[in-house]
């Protein structure tokens, strides 16, 4: 069964060729292995049925539970930092861990591709989280990290959206939690419009 699911033994059933339904049942002992990993195990029952005249017959029933099931793993939300210290091209982030759930094991092993704290450097950066339960079943999540510029540029043209337009610059420092500074550098003699 898997672990998680309500489970038990199922009783024997019983045929005896000249006592009919005469027959006696009982449980001898029920016998649990060690954890096999996580909250897994085999447990062992056995029962005797003896008839009327003395006679008995033994039969077992081993149930194992297995854990087959990856934990289930929410990423923390995409972030927006500021570059920080300015123009040093990163910033140093920290970031939450994730939220696991997992039936079997508490406590799964969290792996992060980057630890917190890390150094980002300007952009887009992807961070994965992994949670290990201990029989070994995995799950992953991504979250990004953006880090924004404090200088903005606008290189190389007057579009009106775009990369290297006005607006992107202006979209961009708009989601920049810090101030930044934009800074133009248009090609060609001005006046630019």
């Amino acid at each position: 069964v898997q672990c998680g699911t309500a489970w038990d033994f199922e009783a024997p059933t019983v045929l005896d060729g000249c006592n009919g339904t005469n027959v006696t049942v009982t449980i001898l002992d029920t016998f649990t292995n060690a954890p096999l990993c996580g909250q897994t195990f085999s447990s062992t029952r056995t029962w005797q049925a003896t008839d009327s005249c003395g006679n008995s017959n033994f039969c077992s029933q081993t149930i194992t539970v297995v854990d087959t099931t990856p934990p289930q793993i929410t990423c923390p939300p995409d972030m927006i930092v500021s570059e920080a210290p300015r123009s040093n091209g990163s910033a140093a982030v920290t970031f939450p861990l994730p939220q696991v759930i997992d039936a079997c094991d508490n406590a799964p092993q969290l792996i992060s591709s980057v630890p917190s704290g890390h150094v980002f450097p300007l952009g887009t950066n992807n961070v994965t989280w992994t949670a290990i339960d201990a029989c070994g079943n995995s799950n992953s999540c991504n979250f990004t990290i953006w880090v924004i510029p404090y200088r903005l540029f606008v290189v190389t043209n007057t579009d009106d959206a775009g990369p290297g337009s006005l607006r992107q610059a202006l979209v961009d420092g708009n989601y920049a939690p810090d101030e930044n500074l934009i800074l133009f550098n248009l090609p060609g003699p001005g006046p630019h419009v």
